[in-house]
């Protein structure tokens, strides 16, 4: 690096690479998700905790075969809870009885074309940056 003159070309790079993670890890969510679209079945759970503002992570507990799980969720990538909801509020969850912990509080077939559609615009943002990378090369 000279001057640093190299720093938006490393910038847009890095950007680049981590949108290209993220797409990666939604396409394998979205994978596993219409593997397990089949097997779905449903439980009466509840919100557990939140966190405001756009990012905010929820979390709902359900119970399986008296066992209770744990999943975690952000209302903003799903429609359905956009509004907003309160600790305590009963939601379904959806769930994989081979693999409880794999679960969402929106049907896996509706969860995973979400998650496609989101990764195809990680791929998009990746390749912008890596093709800005290049320019200012």
């Amino acid at each position: 690096m000279r001057n640093g003159d190299d720093a938006p070309s490393s910038t847009f790079l890095l950007v680049g690479l981590l949108f290209l993670a993220v797409g990666v890890s939604r396409l394998v969510d979205a994978r596993a998700l219409t593997k397990a679209q089949p097997r779905e079945q449903i439980a009466v759970g509840s919100i557990c905790a939140f966190s405001g503002g756009l990012g905010s992570r929820h979390c709902y507990t359900f119970v399986v075969d008296g066992k209770e799980h744990l999943g975690y969720f952000y209302p903003f990538l799903e429609e359905k809870y956009q509004d907003g909801l309160i600790q305590g509020h009963q939601i379904t969850v959806y769930f994989d009885p081979d693999d409880p912990a794999q679960s969402s509080p929106v049907e896996f077939g509706a969860r995973s074309a979400n998650y496609y559609r989101v990764s195809a615009k990680d791929f998009g943002l990746a390749c912008l940056c890596l093709v800005l990378a290049r320019v200012f090369r």
